[in-house]
This record gives structure tokens, C-alpha cells and sequence, in this order.
């Protein structure tokens, strides 16, 4: 399915069910599997990958590359980072790459 037909299937699942678009239809017309939790697993997915992505923005040394919430195996996301090419494995990176993978569970303390 191309994702320009996410919205047509999502309304036609939400149709069928008579109700009006839930966030779990969407979901599961994207990852093809029944959402079995409540809204609560993609928010608290949603806050510690920007956790991630946020403390890897912060620092030069790191590059971002791409932030998921659709969940696979047992993770409900995740977030692909690490040190810039060219740039040194310094103590200044391990610091920062540190920081960043430990960022995910801080952002859902705090939050």
C-alpha cells in the first residue's frame, strides 16, 4: 500500500468499526498489525525518541539520522544516531553519544 493511501484505508477502517478515526487505526493501517495497548505506548514512544533526538542535535560531534515511532519486534521505535564522519570516537563523543542514548529514558522522567 503507498502512503498515499493511508488516509482513504484509515477512514474506511474507522467506517467500518462506526466510529470516528482513532490515532490506532492509522497505526495499524501503516505497520499492518491490531493495536493491542492503549494511546499511552505511542506517546511514551514518541517522548523518549525525541528525548533521543533532541540531546543528539545538541551536540556537533553527533549525527541524526532518522527517528521512528512504528514499532518493530519488541521495540515501539527508535532513533539511528552516532558520531559524524570524519569526526574522531573522542572522549567528547562517547560523552555526547552517551548522553544522547541515556536522553530517551530521562525525557520520560521528566515528562
Amino acid at each position: 500500500m503507498g502512503q498515499f493511501e493511508y488516509p482513504r484505508t484509515t477512514r474506511r477502517y474507522a467506517r467500518n468499526a462506526g466510529r470516528s478515526i482513532l490515532f490506532e487505526d492509522l497505526l495499524m493501517v501503516i505497520t499492518g498489525e491490531e493495536s493491542h495497548g492503549s494511546r499511552e505506548l505511542p506517546l511514551r514512544a514518541s517522548i523518549h525518541e525525541a528525548g533521543h533526538a533532541i540531546a543528539t542535535l545538541s551536540f556537533p560531534e553527533l549525527l541524526l539520522d532518522h527517528v521512528t515511532i512504528v514499532g518493530s519486534n519488541d521495540a515501539a521505535g527508535g532513533t539511528a544516531m552516532g558520531v559524524r564522519r570524519g569526526k574522531p570516537m573522542t572522549v567528547s563523543a562517547l560523552d555526547a553519544f552517551l548522553v544522547a542514548i541515556v536522553a530517551g529514558r530521562a525525557a520520560e522522567e521528566i515528562l
